[in-house]
C-alpha cells in the first residue's frame, strides 16, 4: 500500500481540484504518538475509539469517540493516546 509508514497511511485525493483533501487512517497505542506537524490543507479528524490528547498551536484538547476535530491550514498539531 502506498504511503503506509508504521501504521500511518496518508493518501491525497482531489489533488488538482479546488478542494484539496488528504485522507488517512491512524491508530495510537500507549507507545505511539503523532508528532507535531502541519498541512497546507485543512484536516478533519474523526475519533472512533479511545481518548486522545490533541495539541493545536499550543492549545490542548481531549478527544473522545465520536468527536470531530477540524485542523486549520498551517496549524501545528500533534496527537497522543491517553487511554489505558
Amino acid at each position: 500500500m502506498d504511503g503506509v509508514i508504521d501504521g500511518y497511511f496518508e493518501s491525497e485525493i482531489f489533488r488538482d481540484k479546488p478542494l484539496h483533501c488528504v485522507c488517512h487512517y491512524d491508530y495510537l497505542n500507549e507507545n505511539k504518538k503523532i508528532f507535531s506537524h502541519w498541512h497546507e490543507a485543512i484536516e478533519i479528524l474523526y475519533f472512533k475509539e479511545g481518548t486522545t490528547r490533541a495539541i493545536c498551536n499550543q492549545e490542548k484538547l481531549v478527544c473522545n469517540p465520536g468527536d470531530i476535530l477540524f485542523m486549520n491550514s498551517y496549524c501545528f498539531h500533534s496527537l497522543e493516546n491517553i487511554s489505558s
